[in-house]
């Protein structure tokens, strides 16, 4: 084949129905290639209490009751599909639960592993023979999921390797980023990045004919704005009370990508940084996320074998 139709999208972090739109886009779209890249799980617990015949919970500052088993069941399902994970326990083993950081770290590992499990089983049954589907981690994500994406049949895990999209199109992955202010749990210092990054490259025959899977975009890209923060980790504003933004991208994968000249970039980690850029004749796209709201935000590019990058459209869905 001399060409493919990419889909992209990144930062699901949890929510079921951008998830699963990613996983029809294949067939919406006519994407020959759909790939996931990175930021899996979510980052919230909602605990649901039943007391006196009905569910309580705390969900977006508000106090809800369902009073009905199907009451509960869309409450989850909304729940869910923010990227949240309900949690029916009593008041007291909740309290008892969030008081030990150990216990509220294995629930949020079996509530995250529980969800991974039944994406990548329901990858399986949704994906056609004819569609090619690629997924990593982010830096986000907790090691313990790897193992549950290896599973994957249709759904390839392709974090930290090249997989052969065609026989001349290389594509190499990798899901960490460079350091954050919130000590994510797949961090490595811009020296560690560089060198686990150019081992990929360097393996490729001709990396400019490559397209790189990074989850943190190169820096100073207009990919990698975000708000900058404070020692106290809280948002600057200016004087006239806008967002003051920062480039928080990584320098290794900006140098990686000016040596190199890969073909295409494919990156994610900001939310805020929708866009396309060129860092000499590499085109790269951040698509941005919306998850929170259940807006799959995706990018569809069209790569030719003889001209590269043909052309391109943001999606939100």
């Amino acid at each position: 084949m001399e060409d493919h139709l990419f889909f992209f999208a990144t930062d699901v972090h949890g929510s079921e129905v951008c998830f699963r739109k990613w996983l029809n886009a294949g067939a919406v779209y006519g994407a020959s290639v759909v790939i996931m890249g990175g930021d899996l799980t979510g980052k919230v617990v909602v605990p649901v209490h039943r007391i006196n015949g009905s569910y309580r919970a705390r969900w977006r500052d508000q106090d809800v009751v369902l009073t009905s088993d199907d009451e509960l069941t869309a409450f989850c399902r909304q729940v869910a599909d923010a990227g949240a994970y309900t949690w029916r326990a009593d008041p007291d083993e909740a309290a008892a639960t969030f008081a030990d950081e150990a216990a509220t770290d294995a629930l949020f590992d079996r509530l995250t592993a529980e969800r991974m499990a039944e994406w990548v089983e329901l990858a399986d049954s949704r994906i056609s023979s004819g569609t090619r589907a690629y997924i990593i981690a982010g830096n986000d994500d907790a090691p313990g999921i790897d193992d549950i994406l290896r599973r994957g049949q249709r759904l390839q895990f392709a974090d930290n390797r090249t997989v052969m999209v065609d026989d001349w199109l290389p594509m190499v992955s990798l899901g960490d980023s460079t350091p954050t202010p919130w000590d994510s749990p797949r961090e490595l210092s811009e020296e560690e990045y560089a060198a686990r990054l150019e081992a990929l490259l360097s393996s490729l025959d001709d990396p400019r004919r490559a397209v790189v899977n990074l989850h943190v975009p190169p820096h100073g890209s207009t990919l990698d704005d975000a708000p900058a923060l404070d020692e106290h980790r809280a948002v600057r504003y200016s004087i006239a009370g806008d967002t003051k933004m920062q480039p928080v991208g990584s320098l290794a994968v900006r140098e990686a990508i000016e040596r190199h000249q890969p073909l295409m970039g494919l990156h994610g980690h900001v939310h805020e940084s929708c866009g396309r850029a060129k860092i000499g004749r590499t085109v790269c796209f951040n698509p941005g996320s919306s998850y929170q709201q259940g807006v799959l935000q995706g990018v569809l590019v069209r790569v030719d074998q003889r001209r590269g990058v043909r052309d391109y459209t943001l999606t939100t869905g």
